[in-house]
């Protein structure tokens, strides 16, 4: 199953550019919509040339952050995610083929590229760049770090007055299996309100732990995190949150449906315990108890229905 590439390709450890989400809203940046009020975040890049320390801001929206393995981390070392996050607040130098190029001094010059966060999104997404690029080859090359994926993280946040800390809590992970980043399967890990953890595998539903994901080992390596805020700056927090009402009229009708077919189901289940209970019942009865056989196996001699299949 061949992958669509859908991250741009970079050297820069901060890079700001979305990873394919971005397309998600479908709308003009400028208006907010139901994606970016959830996942949208602002950063504030500066880039101050070295030679004639002039510096220049811009602010941008982003609704991922891309967070990519320091090259002196090696593969059988250890790191965090809250490790990939401050590397990528860490003020970045721009020398040797990655200068900038300045308007003041009008050529390419050294410099520093300084990313300040300035609101935190309600929603947090994290892309893992899990790859290397040669660009001689032209080759990409699947990095096989070991990852420990934080329960909570904690996000710097720079205002007017102060820098501040939101605290994050880990609620989904999209994951990768395979040995190449050119193709390979997708599977994911997500938990619900109860904090219990369940894995989405195509049309599977198992339930499962976090440690089960903590676990994983290459070539199975999570590179979306899903992460939620637990504590706010300012009260636009829970304006954040959308109602079922924000969403277009195609997208509330697919969830009405799945939520009609999800309580038929529990009907359905709910039947089928309940038939089982009355045919085991009914069985008991018309079974005297001193004309009952000896088991014929050890299913039956502890209560069990009698199966020829073991499972």
């Amino acid at each position: 199953e061949e992958l669509p590439q859908t991250q741009q390709l970079s050297d820069s450890h901060s890079d700001s550019t979305d990873s394919g989400i971005q397309s998600v809203g479908g709308e003009d940046p400028l208006i907010p919509n139901i994606v970016h009020r959830v996942f949208g975040g602002e950063s504030e890049i500066t880039y101050q040339c070295t030679q004639c320390d002039t510096s220049s801001h811009n602010t941008d929206k982003f609704r991922d952050l891309q967070l990519c393995f320091p090259e002196e981390i090696l593969e059988n070392q250890e790191v965090s995610v809250q490790d990939l996050i401050n590397y990528y607040l860490t003020p970045e130098k721009l020398t040797g083929d990655n200068k900038y190029r300045c308007d003041k001094c009008m050529e390419l010059c050294d410099a520093q590229r300084i990313i300040k966060l300035l609101r935190a999104p309600a929603h947090l997404i994290l892309t893992l760049k899990h790859f290397s690029y040669d660009p001689e080859t032209f080759l990409r090359t699947k990095l096989r770090h070991k990852v420990t994926y934080s329960e909570r993280i904690q996000l710097q946040v720079s205002t007017q007055l102060s820098t501040e800390l939101e605290t994050y809590q880990l609620y989904a992970a999209v994951v990768h299996s395979g040995h190449s980043m050119d193709y390979g399967h997708y599977f994911t890990y997500a938990s619900d309100a109860k904090k219990d953890w369940y894995k989405f595998n195509d049309s599977f539903v198992t339930k499962t732990t976090l440690d089960e994901l903590r676990n994983l080992e290459s070539p199975d390596t999570p590179y979306i995190l899903f992460y939620e805020k637990i504590t706010k700056t300012d009260g636009s927090y829970e304006e954040d949150m959308p109602e079922l009402t924000a969403l277009n009229e195609h997208i509330r009708d697919l969830v009405d449906k799945d939520n009609a077919a999800y309580c038929d189901e529990l009907r359905r289940q709910e039947e089928r315990k309940k038939n089982r209970n009355r045919f085991t019942q009914l069985k008991k009865n018309n079974q005297p108890d001193d004309d009952n056989p000896p088991p014929s196996n050890c299913r039956a001699a502890i209560g069990m229905p009698a199966n020829p299949f073991l499972f």
